[in-house]
């Protein structure tokens, strides 16, 4: 028995999938590990290192508001940058952007407090002083990553990715 189909039958509109540019995924490739992963491992070596403070350096590191407060904020950033991966749901572009700008901010505000303000555990001896300039070392990578990432999830092949409508095609005698 074989079928055929009838003309005349409506066919259901298949709706077609719009893909992750791959600027996008180079975006959220770059933020989790700079501005998500980056300060949760901040704050565990700093942990680590005050609580065996004996063996490793005297004194240990300090555990300021700084610190815990970029743990917080970087969580936030893998979090929202998980749910921004998959697309789901359409505010998880903006809830991604909003948690890179605030851990953004956060990091440049540290970094200028300790470079410049009051911080008593920044020079304690030559160990700390070689951690704190590692990890001073990525500003520049972290200000460029920023822009990048901000530029392209406003982009429109990435805002045709979370609403899910393609974009029309590119006719080049349009302009």
């Amino acid at each position: 028995m074989t079928t055929t189909e009838n003309p005349e039958l409506p066919v259901a509109e298949k709706k077609e999938r719009v893909r992750r540019p791959l600027g996008l995924t180079i975006g959220l490739l770059s933020v989790i590990p700079l501005f998500g992963i980056e300060p949760i491992l901040w704050l565990y070596v700093t942990y680590r290192l005050n609580s065996n403070a004996g063996g490793i350096i005297s004194g240990g590191l300090e555990l300021d508001a700084w610190r815990w407060s970029g743990g917080v904020v970087g969580a936030f950033v893998v979090i929202t940058a998980i749910f921004a991966w998959f697309g789901k749901p359409q505010r998880s572009r903006y809830l991604v952007q909003v948690a890179v700008i605030a851990s953004f901010l956060l990091i440049m505000v540290a970094a200028w407090a300790r470079a410049f303000g009051t911080c008593t555990g920044c020079l304690m001896d030559g160990a700390t002083q070689t951690i704190d300039d590692i990890f001073r070392c990525k500003i520049p990578i972290q200000i460029i990553g920023f822009l990048y990432f901000i530029f392209y999830i406003n982009r429109a092949p990435s805002r045709a990715f979370y609403t899910q409508v393609p974009l029309p095609p590119w006719n080049p005698d349009e302009d």
